[in-house]
Parts: C-alpha cells; structure tokens; sequence
C-alpha cells in the first residue's frame, strides 16, 4: 500500500494511506485466510458474533533499548496517539461484513486493545453462539 504525502500540511513529511486501500489489502488477506478455515464463512443472518482484537503498532523510531527489553520480557506498552481504537474496528467490522458474517448487525460485542510490539500485526478472534 503507497504512501502518499498529505498536501494538507504543506507537504512537510506527513504521510498518510488511503483507508480504501488499507481496507482492500486487509480483505484479501482475510479471504486467504477464511479459505483455509473448516468453517463455512459468512456465518447465517441471526447467529450472534463477538469480536476481539489486539492492534500491534510498531515502535516508534526513538524507542530505548530499555523499553525494547521491557516489550521483549511481555509488559503491555499502551498505544495511546491516534489513529483511535474505534476507527480501526469500523474498519475491521466494514470489511468481514459479508464475508465472515452476514450482517454487521450480528456483532454484538465488539473490544480491541492498541499496544506496542515488536512485530507489527492485527489479531482479530471472531466468535459466535450456535443456536
């Protein structure tokens, strides 16, 4: 996904992706990824689904090797600077709409946590009642 320099600001080093674009790579992982599920996706109209996710940042440039060591040892290093925890799981819901359920209105329960981490990923654990 480029990278484009936000023209907002004066062109002054701020970069910024476009969300379609993130949301368009981010759905065809997930397709490779529900492809080799036993489950069949999208889950039926009706069935509750409850989601958690974990947004794992990279760190920032100017970190001490004093928090790498603190990271490396399992400490939770909270990612408190945007972009805000609700955005990302909008997205996350918009993009498993019709593909790992059938509705948004399904989800019923929704959490995510934004920390620090070593390696950059998102996790996301979907679960649903059966009926």
């Amino acid at each position: 996904m480029p990278l484009q320099k936000n023209r907002a600001r004066g062109g002054k080093g701020h970069f910024y992706s476009d969300q379609t674009e993130a949301a368009a790579k981010w759905i065809l992982l997930m397709q490779a990824q529900l492809s080799r599920s036993k489950h069949i996706f999208p889950f039926p109209a009706k069935i509750p689904v409850s989601i958690d996710a974990h947004y794992i940042f990279p760190l920032p440039q100017n970190v001490s090797k004093k928090l790498i060591k603190r990271i490396e040892a399992g400490e939770i290093i909270e990612h408190v600077v945007k972009p805000d925890e609700d955005n990302l799981s909008k997205m996350i819901k918009d993009c498993m709409n019709k593909h790992v359920y059938h509705d948004d209105a399904q989800v019923w329960e929704c959490s995510g946590r934004k920390y620090y981490g070593l390696v950059p990923k998102t996790i996301i654990t979907v679960t649903w009642r059966t009926l």
